[in-house]
């Protein structure tokens, strides 16, 4: 693929089918050493999606935070997030599972791009809602309030400072 005399398609199929190679190489690696932890298999997808979006993405400014993010966010939570639900896994899955979730959605707010926002939260709510019914009120909260205080402020300090301008620009002439 990195050869000069390659074609544009070329170079994508060869890419594409470098990514496939890699990954199923990867899950291969991972059962024949009997490795039975999911994240194990979706996170190294997760991690390549999230690469071939930021690339796309520095190709493609008008690229939908979606098609950047999506895919890496839905395979890096997504099975995660379905095994807290459905077995009440260990308490340091959860934990890690919001603070991944945390990390996203502080990311996404920061950047203005929606895909993460969305996610970030959607899955912080659900994580951070089970994690209050299974482990008490105090644990959930204190990560995520401290994380809705800090974005809160943020953005009513945006928020002034835009009605500042506002008034601003009505007193000119």
């Amino acid at each position: 693929a990195s050869r000069p005399n390659r074609r544009p398609v070329e170079r994508r199929v060869l890419f594409w089918a470098v990514v496939v190679c890699e990954i199923t190489a990867w899950w291969i690696l991972m059962r024949v050493a009997d490795v039975a932890l999911p994240e194990a298999y979706t996170l190294p997808f997760a991690a390549l999606a999230l690469l071939v979006g930021v690339l796309e993405l520095r190709q493609r400014p008008d690229l939908s935070s979606w098609v950047a993010y999506g895919p890496a966010l839905v395979a890096a939570f997504v099975p995660s997030l379905a095994i807290v639900l459905a077995t009440g896994s260990t308490t340091l899955r959860q934990v890690l599972l919001l603070l991944g979730a945390v990390a996203v959605l502080i990311f996404g707010s920061s950047s203005r791009q929606q895909a993460p926002v969305i996610v970030g939260a959607t899955v912080t709510a659900i994580t951070a809602i089970h994690a209050l019914f299974a482990f008490g009120p105090w644990l959930a909260l204190i990560p995520v309030g401290i994380l809705l205080l800090v974005l809160g402020a943020s953005n009513e300090r945006r928020r002034r400072a835009q009605e500042r301008l506002q008034t601003a620009l009505r007193g000119m002439r």
